[in-house]
């Protein structure tokens, strides 16, 4: 669960693209990291609820659900 932060390691990359989503699929926000190590991204805007984060580097890509409270 994320209240005001939402925290990503990426190990590896010099550069990521992350996207997040409702619980209904529309995407709210994406950005660009450039960091090889923790980024956070402030989700304290966002309504409580379920949403889904998806981060694409090097032509790779995972998706993970959170929740904030």
């Amino acid at each position: 669960p994320a209240s005001d932060k939402l925290f990503i390691h990426v190990q590896n990359v010099s550069s990521a693209e992350i996207e997040l989503f409702n619980a209904i699929g529309e995407s709210i926000l994406k950005q660009t990291i450039r960091t090889n190590g923790l980024s956070s991204i402030d989700v304290s805007a966002l309504p409580h609820g379920i949403y889904f984060i998806q981060l694409s580097a090097e032509n790779k890509s995972v998706s993970k659900k959170f929740i904030r409270q």
